[in-house]
This record gives C-alpha cells, sequence and structure tokens, in this order.
C-alpha cells in the first residue's frame, strides 16, 4: 500500500502503551514504514488528528464517553 499511496498517513489508535510497542514492533519487523503513527487511545483523546486510514485496536474500549472524543468530526 505504501507504494500506490505514498502521502497516505496512517494513525493506529491502541487502548495500552504493551500494544502501542507491540505495534511497533511489527510495523519494523515487516519493514512498514512511511507515515504512520501509533499513539495510545487516551493520549490522542486530548488532541486533535488527521489520517486517511484509520485503524483502531480493541476497539470494543473506545467506547468510553472520554474515548469517543477521538472521533468527533470537526467543521
Amino acid at each position: 500500500m505504501q507504494k500506490r499511496y505514498p502521502d497516505l498517513t496512517v494513525l493506529i489508535l491502541v487502548p495500552t502503551t504493551a500494544l502501542k510497542n507491540q505495534w511497533i514492533e511489527k510495523l519494523v519487523e515487516n519493514n512498514i514504514t512511511g507515515n504512520i503513527s501509533v499513539q495510545v487511545m487516551m493520549g490522542a483523546s486530548q488532541r486533535e488528528a488527521k489520517c486517511d486510514l484509520l485503524i483502531i485496536d480493541e476497539f470494543h474500549r473506545a467506547a468510553a464517553e472520554i474515548i469517543s472524543n477521538i472521533f468527533k468530526i470537526q467543521n
């Protein structure tokens, strides 16, 4: 996908630092590079982020009200 869409921005949201480290390790192992950001949900909920592709690991944890702020669309 990085060859086809070199300017693609990817945001991967995870619930814990342990999962963040796991994602980063796997991305490096598989030589997946590009504009990829792996963030813990609680930290991501405190700032605005724009991306072309959003991946949410452990989505069932994203239902909490504070986490739902991540998904609000700004006009």
